[in-house]
């Protein structure tokens, strides 16, 4: 994390180790992220440069194929993740329980309390794989004492 405007440096795990790897150098949410969307990209672009060389001197000059991308111009997005803040309790309740045979995990799904993208997924995947098995084990207990 660094000083806005840029906020966040990435260094995701895509092309790790290869000659040319991917850093995401200007990850801006909050407040700021509008304006910062709004500046032209060539700003953008000189942005991400400066925040580079705050934490790596010298090194802004490798990136290269810049691309910008704003949330709001990606079909059917609305977001990275969910604003708890915008969904009401109900409705995360009502989808964090199963229906029928149907479950839903996600990272929107927090049920967790974390709300953090891939942990936020993994943890929701467990709660949903703890469910399951909890099915499991009353079927086999009600098919048992039926049995019997």
């Amino acid at each position: 994390w660094i000083d806005p405007p840029a906020r966040l440096l990435w260094y995701p795990s895509n092309d790790l180790n290869t000659r040319y790897g991917l850093l995401v150098a200007g990850y801006v949410t909050g407040e700021g992220s509008d304006v910062f969307g709004a500046k032209p990209f060539d700003a953008q672009y000189a942005t991400s440069r400066e925040a580079v060389e705050l934490l790596h001197p010298g090194y802004s000059h490798h990136l290269r194929n810049p691309l910008a991308v704003s949330w709001e111009q990606i079909p059917y997005s609305e977001g990275p993740w969910l604003q708890r803040e915008h969904f009401p309790a109900d409705a995360s309740a009502l989808l964090e329980a199963p229906h029928g045979r149907v479950y839903f995990a996600g990272d929107g799904l927090v049920q967790s309390g974390v709300g953090i993208w891939q942990e936020s997924a993994a943890n929701s995947a467990r709660y949903v794989v703890g469910q399951l098995a909890e099915r499991v084990i009353q079927q086999r207990q009600t098919a048992a004492l039926a049995a019997s």
